[in-house]
């Protein structure tokens, strides 16, 4: 691999997208690896001090500043197209940790302490504007691995410590935060992963979060000698703690989202596609919505790739507590060109809806049932218009819709995509698509 310079942010000046009324979909795309699942990956690499080569990685915005943080840090950082090799066995802190840029790198709080003992960072974090994101229940999870915190209100920082080498403990994630899909689990879960691979002794994770994220961030942490058995069916997870872990090579599995999205922009536009880089056993519990919605998907095991077609989209029921909440607006977006009534409930976030008061502006119809349920009135002529991007997944809901309507379209503040998408645009016309930064 050769160096080369980690972040270059003239990548990402676009904010505002203009669409035309598009063609059926078809042609083949290539979906990159996870954004969500690397960025625990890319911050639990600090726990070893031996070389780790991650490939398939989404150089996204966010995966680039959590590499500026390493590098800033005394990491060697080499990257080669969608590969990137990390050593760790130079890093230190000259001073606090600058963590307010993307929400992902509060993820380096608990790898950093495990390695460092002690450690400083501010109270705000970044991330989209859907709802409030609470960080106390990492707080949480590393007090009870031990760890002393203290926040200094005047100066806005949090003082971390860890006096004495971590121990094993039970966790039950019910009692704690709730048996239903919430905002906590998730990122309790991966920060008790993280400080429970290197504690002394085993500890038992009970109702943690079930998702492929988990089983990439159990597969990852395995890889470099981590001792952890997942049973994300029942919700459970034991870690052996070990003395050292040590480098590996790991592959990240296919963005969920990003499949999800094309989906999306293949029920609204019709077509056949090929999603390449993906299989059907990586995705979870969206393909069953993908059948309602009238995706016909079949697995092509000799290319690795998923073959979707979609003939005549349909109405739907749509609840995140079934599915991963950030596919959930694209999957909207669908639903207002499908004829009939689409249902959608929002189990994890207060704010997501407020894309679909933009898909009003062209001409959607949706009722509200209550703060967190709407109801969208599908197959209604739509006109464009231009529209206001509320965060990275409207953004992506607002584009697709704008692509089934005649004339064109705006959709402004739309930044946010080049935190979850490596070329969303580009993906997006590769599969007869017309839509272009502006």
């Amino acid at each position: 691999m050769k160096k080369v310079r980690v972040f270059n942010r003239s990548n990402f000046i676009y904010n505002t997208l203009q669409t035309e009324k598009s063609s059926r979909l078809a042609g083949s795309v290539v979906v990159e690896g996870s954004k969500i699942a690397s960025i625990p990956i890319l911050c639990a690499s600090l726990l070893t001090q031996e070389n780790v080569v991650i490939h398939n990685l989404p150089m996204m915005m966010d995966q680039s500043i959590i590499l500026e943080n390493l590098k800033a840090w005394g990491s060697e950082i080499e990257i080669e197209e969608n590969s990137v090799k990390i050593l760790n066995k130079e890093t230190s802190l000259r001073d606090q940790v600058d963590l307010n840029l993307v929400h992902g790198t509060l993820y380096f709080i608990p790898s950093l302490l495990m390695r460092l003992r002690k450690i400083s960072f501010p109270v705000s974090f970044g991330g989209c504007d859907i709802g409030t994101r609470p960080i106390n229940h990492i707080f949480q999870i590393m007090k009870l691995f031990g760890a002393e915190i203290n926040e200094d209100t005047e100066k806005g920082i949090v003082n971390a410590e860890l006096k004495n080498d971590p121990q094993a403990i039970t966790l039950d994630f019910n009692a704690l935060y709730g048996t239903k899909n919430n905002k906590y689990v998730s990122g309790a879960t991966k920060t008790a992963l993280i400080m429970s691979v290197l504690a002394k002794g085993t500890t038992i994770i009970k109702g943690a979060y079930w998702r492929r994220p988990i089983k990439d961030l159990c597969d990852f942490l395995n890889c470099i000698g981590a001792d952890i058995h997942a049973d994300l069916k029942n919700r459970e997870i034991i870690v052996h703690g070990v003395e050292k872990l040590h480098g590996g090579t790991f592959t990240i599995g296919c963005d969920r989202i990003v499949v999800g999205t094309i989906i999306s922009a293949l029920a609204i536009l019709k077509g056949e596609i090929e999603l390449l880089n993906a299989s059907l056993s990586e995705l979870d519990e969206e393909l069953k919505i993908y059948k309602e919605m009238g995706i016909t998907l079949k697995d092509n095991n000799s290319k690795h790739s998923i073959l979707a077609s979609c003939i005549n989209n349909k109405p739907v029921k749509i609840d995140t507590e079934e599915i991963d909440t950030d596919i959930a607006p694209m999957l909207i977006a669908s639903c207002v060109t499908a004829k009939g009534t689409s249902y959608i409930t929002e189990s994890v976030w207060e704010n997501r809806f407020l894309y679909i008061k933009e898909m009003e502006k062209f001409g959607a119809k949706y009722s509200v049932i209550n703060d967190n349920s709407v109801s969208i009135h599908g197959g209604i002529p739509l006109h464009p218009a231009e529209v206001v991007s509320p965060d990275l997944r409207g953004a992506a809901a607002l584009s697709l819709l704008a692509l089934s309507i005649d004339g064109s379209c705006k959709i402004n503040n739309a930044q946010h995509l080049h935190r979850g998408y490596v070329d969303f645009v580009k993906t997006l016309n590769s599969i007869n698509a017309n839509i272009r930064w502006v």
